[in-house]
């Protein structure tokens, strides 16, 4: 995981989107008045990207991760995101060494912010705290208790999604700054 040369055993997902997250397809699970309040789970098990996210947490890593499970459920929210990953290993982990593994592995991101979950007056990540905005606001603790890592993340999917990827990558083709339109802050509070 990272930098840190962890053996990976299990990785439990918990994804949570708002109805824009939903995709193309017309569901009427989807349609707001009958969203309002519900927590919906829509994928409990076998997840469309969870071959994916496996495989990016194998790359370069012998034996890889010896189980994934990843669950979604749609929430009340129009728009954002929120992943909860839970990560089982046996090898030793402290606090400090996992948030530095995080603030070194993510430097160079200009749009992942790793903070500390108590660092707002809201819990971070929340998907409110990025609404409007093309970041991604990462938060990595260690569960001594559980014998686990607890990752967090939020992001606005309708700017960090597909739309912030398209403008990154025009400004990559043509030799922008890679932030160029894309610096806007959060409207938290919205």
């Amino acid at each position: 995981m990272l930098s840190l040369g962890l053996n990976l055993k299990t990785v439990v997902v918990d994804g949570k989107t708002g109805s824009s997250g939903g995709g193309l397809e017309l569901r009427t699970a989807n349609l707001h008045p009958l969203r309002n309040g519900a927590i919906a789970p829509y994928a409990p098990s076998g997840h469309r990207h969870a071959a994916e996210v496996k495989d990016f947490l194998d790359r370069g890593k012998p034996g890889g991760v010896e189980s994934l499970s990843m669950s979604a459920y749609g929430v009340s929210h129009v728009r954002g995101l929120m992943a909860s990953s839970y990560v089982f290993t046996d090898d030793p982990v402290d606090a400090r060494t996992l948030q530095r593994a995080y603030l070194r592995f993510y430097k160079d991101h200009p749009f992942v912010r790793v903070r500390r979950s108590n660092e707002t007056l809201i819990p971070v990540p929340d998907p409110q705290a990025v609404l409007g905005s093309n970041y991604c606001d990462v938060t990595a603790l260690h569960d001594e208790e559980g014998g686990r890592i607890v990752v967090l993340a939020a992001l606005d999917n309708m700017v960090k999604g597909a739309a912030g990827q398209a403008i990154q990558v025009t400004n990559i083709r043509f030799g922008l700054p890679v932030q160029t339109g894309l610096t806007m802050q959060p409207v938290m509070p919205a």
